[in-house]
C-alpha cells in the first residue's frame, strides 16, 4: 500500500509521483475534494531492437508498472505475450510486409506506456533468414531427412528450430547457407514448415521455395489376416502417417468399420465387427 500526501494552494495542479517497481503515478487535483490517480507504465528499453520481417523475434521489454496481462503493440500489430512481470515482458513479434521501424507500446488497463529510453523495434530485411529450397517436398515412413538451402541461417544447430506442422524436426547440421534435420512419422497430409532462427525470428521462403511438406500415409502390414465372421478379432495395422488424435483415424474392412482400440503414429489397433464371409480390402 502507498500513501500520498499532497498540499495544494490555489489553482488546480498536476502532480507526478514515482512508485518503485510500479511506474509513474499521475495525479490530477481539481480541488481538495476531487482528485484522480492513475499508474503509468514505463518502457526503459527493448532488446533486441531489430529482427525478421517474418516475425518470431523474442522481445524482452524492461521497465516498470507492467501487469500480468499487458497489451503490447509494435506499431499497430500485437506482440504475443510469452511471460510478464511488473518489470519485464517477453513477447513474440508478428510478421510485417515491409522493412520498417515502429514504436513498442505497453498498455496496462488501457493506460499507454511512457518511453524512458529506446522503445523502437526495426523489422529488417538484413535480419530476415531466407529459404531458397527445401528438399524433399514429400515424406513417408518414420525416418526422413530434410535439407534446407538459403541464407542467414545460424552456424549453431542449437540456434535453429524447425517444425513440420506440429512435429519437431531434429536439427543435425546448420551453417549460414544450409541446414538439415531428421523427422519421424508425421500425420498424413500437407503441413506448413516453420524455420526459426533464435537471434532473428522466422525465415522467409523465397519465390519457388514451398513452405509446405506433404506427408504420405503408408500401410506396411496387417495381422492377423483372417478372423471370425462374428467379429471381435483384434487387428494390428502397421505403417506411418496415422493420426493419434481420437476420431481422426478410421479403419474400414469392406463396408464395415473396424472399431478403434488405440492409435499411434505407426500403428492402429482395431476390433472387427460382424461381417459376411470373404476377403475384403482394409482402408
Amino acid at each position: 500500500m502507498y500513501t500520498f500526501i499532497v498540499f495544494l494552494l490555489g489553482l488546480p495542479h498536476s502532480v507526478s509521483v514515482r512508485v518503485n517497481n510500479r511506474g509513474y503515478a499521475a495525479i490530477r487535483i481539481e480541488n481538495s475534494l476531487n482528485s484522480s490517480f492513475s499508474l503509468l507504465p514505463t518502457v526503459q528499453f527493448v532488446s533486441p531492437q531489430t529482427g525478421s520481417m517474418m516475425g518470431g523475434s523474442i522481445l524482452t521489454i524492461n521497465g516498470d508498472g507492467f501487469s500480468p496481462n499487458p497489451d503490447v503493440r509494435i506499431g499497430r500489430a500485437p506482440c504475443q505475450i510469452l511471460s510478464s512481470s511488473y518489470t519485464q515482458i517477453k513477447c513474440q513479434t508478428a510478421a510485417t510486409s515491409t522493412p520498417q521501424s515502429l514504436p513498442v507500446v505497453v498498455r496496462v488497463h488501457g493506460v499507454e506506456s511512457n518511453c524512458a529510453s529506446s522503445c523502437m523495434f526495426t523489422y529488417s530485411a538484413a535480419k530476415t533468414p531466407r529459404v531458397d529450397s527445401l528438399i524433399p517436398s514429400a515424406i513417408v515412413g518414420d525416418d526422413n531427412t530434410i535439407r534446407i538451402y538459403g541464407s542467414g541461417l545460424p552456424s549453431k544447430a542449437s540456434d535453429l528450430d524447425i517444425k513440420i506442422g506440429n512435429s519437431s524436426c531434429t536439427v543435425t547440421s546448420s551453417s549460414e547457407y544450409s541446414a538439415s534435420c531428421r523427422v519421424g512419422s508425421v500425420v498424413a497430409g500437407k503441413h506448413d514448415v516453420k524455420i526459426h532462427v533464435a537471434a532473428e525470428g522466422f525465415a522467409m521462403f523465397e519465390a519457388g521455395a514451398s513452405p509446405v511438406i506433404d506427408s504420405l500415409a503408408i500401410l506396411l502390414s496387417i495381422t492377423p489376416t483372417e478372423g471370425s465372421i462374428m467379429g471381435g478379432t483384434e487387428l494390428s495395422i502397421k505403417g506411418s502417417g496415422f493420426d493419434p488424435v481420437p476420431g481422426r483415424t478410421t479403419v474400414k474392412i469392406g463396408a464395415n468399420f473396424c472399431s478403434i482400440v488405440r492409435v499411434t503414429s505407426s500403428e492402429v489397433i482395431c476390433r472387427t465387427s460382424v461381417h459376411d464371409p470373404g476377403s475384403f480390402e482394409v482402408c
